[in-house]
């Protein structure tokens, strides 16, 4: 009978502390990125991220090494149907997303490119539009 309680109190403390991040998760109005769509085909391709919630700036940047376009949403959470995307089309090899950083919470969004891309953010307000091209001297 004594191991009873020394048993009893771990698993309530692990339950306390994970109460937190259920709230988290579920509290309305969270900004919260849905899904990830491509459109487009060649030199002209669009990724529209979809998101809920709070709306929210996204943080970009080009890298290279594998050459990749990072979208940062601080503050968002992911849906739990994001994940890969292979494309295969134009520069764009695929896309990945998920939580890159859960205090504080971060969605992460990559577009694998097959060489660097020139691109241009735009948002609305409940997406945010990532354009791809490639510049031409005319």
């Amino acid at each position: 009978m004594p191991r009873l309680p020394f048993v009893g109190a771990p698993l309530t403390i692990a339950i306390l502390l994970c109460a937190p991040v259920v709230a988290q998760r579920s509290a309305p109005g969270s900004p919260h990125v849905r899904a990830v769509v491509v459109r487009g085909s060649g030199d002209a391709m669009e990724v529209e991220i979809q998101t809920s919630g709070t709306p929210v700036a996204p943080d970009t940047q080009a890298i290279t090494g594998p050459d990749r376009i990072v979208v940062d949403f601080p503050g968002a959470l992911p849906s739990p149907e994001l994940g890969v995307l292979k494309v295969n089309s134009g520069a764009l090899k695929g896309v990945r997303s998920g939580l890159f950083s859960s205090d504080p919470p971060t969605t992460r969004v990559v577009l694998d490119l097959t060489a660097p891309q020139s691109y241009q953010i735009s948002t609305t307000q409940n997406a945010i539009i990532c354009l791809l091209y490639t510049s031409r001297c005319v």
